[in-house]
């Protein structure tokens, strides 16, 4: 956490040194970002929205899927631009000889500071919605949103180290992040539009239903932990088995890793 903190303070150091820039970056991503939530506003105004799903729990659901994206950008969008050119010119090296874990490295020095600004408006609207529809939250439904949240967390990270390491292994292919993007969009729906065979996927093997569906769900849909349960152990094996994974891949590749190329 020291070193976090450490970082964090330089990053927005380095930020403030522009600060026109800065202020004009959040701004844009911001309003970038807040197209989802208003495509949604749209599609209920004009449509019967999405099945089973009211118009003020889809703006919830718009809302976390802010707070998370903004999160797994926070911590690693930036490492993206800058990887591959840095293993191509032999520069990844001196990250090997950082006294500390390389991922680490690349991520507390990679800090994306302006995407606080995303997770703050996705925020805004989860508890703006609450309190405009007066909306009971329950002390279980809040502790499944956090408990959720964390998987998410540990969910985008192991995409990101798989991610990375086929960028260091492959070094020039240039849409490796866009691909991992794509996947991830998949998330910023209800897992029920997708029918039973896709919706099975999403949920258990690629769970992508952490980057939105279960937070909502366990927030405003009174859902009973015991009910809830056996799916809740089942993605929690998923999260933490592509985890394990993508920590031995990464391991695998350091160990391969011959500098300069791959």
């Amino acid at each position: 956490m020291k070193l976090f903190f450490g970082f964090l303070k330089m990053r927005f150091a380095q930020d403030a040194s522009y600060r026109t820039n800065f202020i004009l970056r959040c701004l844009t991503l911001a309003s970038f970002d807040l197209i989802l939530p208003f495509i949604t506003v749209l599609i209920y105004l004009n449509s019967d929205g999405f099945f089973g799903w009211k118009f003020e729990e889809i703006l919830i659901f718009q809302g976390f899927y802010l707070m998370i994206t903004a999160l797994d950008r926070f911590f690693f969008q930036r490492i993206d631009w800058k990887l591959s050119e840095d293993v191509r010119t032999g520069n990844f090296d001196r990250y090997l000889l950082v006294p500390m874990h390389t991922i680490t490295y690349m991520v507390f020095s990679s800090l994306g500071v302006e995407q606080i600004v995303n997770f703050m408006i996705g925020f805004c609207i989860i508890i703006g919605t609450i309190l405009w529809y007066g909306l009971s939250v329950t002390f279980t439904g809040f502790f499944l949103v956090i408990l959720y949240m964390l998987l998410a967390l540990i969910f985008t990270t192991a995409l990101s180290i798989i991610k990375y390491g086929i960028i260091v292994v492959t070094v020039t292919t240039g849409r490796t992040s866009e691909f991992f993007r794509t996947i991830k969009s998949y998330g910023q729906y209800p897992v029920s539009i997708y029918g039973e065979v896709l919706g099975t996927i999403f949920r258990y093997f690629i769970p992508l239903v952490l980057l939105s569906n279960e937070q909502t769900r366990s927030l405003i849909k009174n859902i009973d932990l015991v009910n809830t349960f056996p799916s809740l152990i089942l993605i929690t094996l998923s999260v933490a088995l592509l985890y394990l994974i993508s920590v031995f891949l990464w391991n695998e590749i350091i160990r391969r890793y011959q500098s300069a190329g791959g």
